[in-house]
């Protein structure tokens, strides 16, 4: 990725991309500086609105691990809300992680401006919103429920190439969408700025990169049909997410409509899989979740929340990027 592309540091159009083909460990794990993410540990979802107790009660694949199904269930083992406690979600992104992508972003731009000698970041500071960070990480979980939240994103570089200070401007337009268990983000590039001298973005720089966090499904469901909906976003238009998925035979098929022509998900089988946020802070989910075509080009999601309430992904769009998308049922 040329410096011209933005880097997603902490958004992105949705909990999308979820999974992506890979890895065989299991497990979810989005620390702020580790790129990999353990499960019922990390982070705090004191700030979701909705606990997982009040999901489950309205579940009907919930394994009944709330308080108030206990209290309705004489059988029941005895797991309380207090032994098992909804889990905690990090919806935090890495600072140290979109300053490395970051770094690495100027050393490809000074080669491609012939800039010889050795390249050093001197200060990186990012603006997200009304957040601001030359340090510490950024928190998305303030982010509305179930709305597609825009942001303005700024990266701000001070570097020294060929003995000399550059300071480096990249702005763009974040869309975001978080749901309980997951967040989407994409950031879409609009500008980019070296010594306060305008840089003109080339076609393949206006691409929107995904972030994708959230507390990956460990324990599948192993039977029943689900039906998930919810919204889609190319970066310009919000489009509607219809997707089934069919524990019982492990597959799973659906519908994008709304921008421009619909795009058919077709059924693919369940299985590990492993997303990473290369373009933005690094971070890895490990979880479950499906690869497979569309008429538009491939697409993967993965599985969020305790009993796979939540799906995130992406499409693959041979024309115009990625897609992301998220759903819930």
């Amino acid at each position: 990725m040329s410096l011209q592309k933005i880097s997603a540091a902490t958004i992105i159009a949705l909990s999308l991309a979820a999974c992506s083909s890979g890895s065989d460990s299991p497990n979810s794990t989005l620390p702020n500086t580790n790129p990999t993410v353990t499960n019922p540990s990390n982070g705090n979802q004191t700030n979701n609105g909705n606990a997982a107790a009040a999901n489950n009660q309205n579940n009907p694949a919930s394994n009944g691990n709330t308080a108030a199904n206990n209290g309705n269930n004489p059988t029941n083992s005895g797991n309380t809300a207090i032994n098992n406690p909804p889990p905690r979600v990090d919806f935090s992104v890495s600072y140290e992680g979109i300053k490395n992508t970051a770094n690495k972003d100027i050393r490809e731009l000074a080669q491609e401006k012939k800039i010889k000698g050795e390249v050093i970041l001197k200060s990186y500071k990012v603006n997200l919103g009304n957040q601001s960070s030359s340090g510490n990480n950024f928190n998305l979980s303030s982010i509305p429920l179930k709305t597609l939240d825009s942001q303005n994103y700024r990266e701000t570089v001070v570097a020294q190439a060929g003995g000399q200070n550059h300071t480096i401007t990249r702005n763009g337009v974040a869309h975001i969408y978080r749901q309980n268990y997951s967040l989407i983000a994409g950031i879409t590039p609009t500008g980019l700025t070296i010594n306060g001298e305008s840089e003109k973005l080339d076609a393949d720089d206006d691409d929107t990169n995904i972030l994708i966090k959230g507390y990956a499904t460990q324990n599948l469901p192993t039977a029943g049909k689900f039906d998930y909906s919810g919204i889609a976003s190319d970066g310009d238009k919000k489009g509607k997410l219809a997707y089934s998925v069919d524990f019982d035979s492990r597959k799973g098929s659906g519908k994008i409509t709304g921008l421009d022509s619909d795009i058919h998900l077709n059924e693919a089988e369940i299985k590990k899989m492993s997303y990473t946020n290369k373009e933005t802070d690094g971070t890895t989910i490990k979880g479950h979740g499906i690869e497979g075509s569309s008429n538009r080009g491939n697409y993967r999601l993965g599985f969020f929340g305790p009993n796979a309430e939540e799906i995130v992904g992406t499409v693959d769009d041979r024309n115009n990027g990625e897609i992301g998308f998220a759903g819930s049922r």
